[in-house]
């Protein structure tokens, strides 16, 4: 597991996966950066963010922009006048939104007991799932 509240250990710019936001309040938000195949119908070998809006942490996920290779977030047309221009502005600009607004950059992690991807700040803070959690 890796945290980031300084952009110099979190780069959107290279990473693929999973990040979960948290703010001083508890809250959080996670996103997954992924790369298109090569041969995908849609943007083929593009960087794509989406937003978790689900409770699949594997599947649910709302893409709404590019990650250029300088680690801007670029929001899809569609998308533009969203909640998803500020998120990606959060994302670009991780070090200044990290310290103005005291958020946290976890990177996504894996329940050491069971393998199953942590979203939640709590779960990889821990390094175990909730269910897991219970059987120990």
């Amino acid at each position: 597991m890796t945290t980031a509240t300084v952009a110099h250990e979190f780069t959107i710019a290279t990473h693929n996966g999973k990040i979960t936001v948290t703010n001083p309040a508890g809250d959080h938000r996670t996103f997954q950066i992924k790369t298109q195949k090569a041969d995908a119908k849609f943007a083929p070998g593009e960087r794509i963010v989406g937003l978790l809006i689900g409770q699949d942490n594997q599947n649910d996920f709302q893409s709404f922009g590019f990650v250029k290779d300088d680690g801007r977030v670029v929001v899809w047309s569609k998308y533009r006048g969203t909640q998803f221009e500020r998120l990606a502005k959060m994302l670009t600009n991780a070090e200044s939104e990290a310290e103005r607004f005291g958020l946290e950059f976890l990177w996504s992690a894996t329940c050491r007991r069971c393998n199953r991807e942590l979203t939640t700040p709590e779960s990889i803070k821990s390094g175990i799932g909730p269910t897991c959690a219970e059987k120990e």
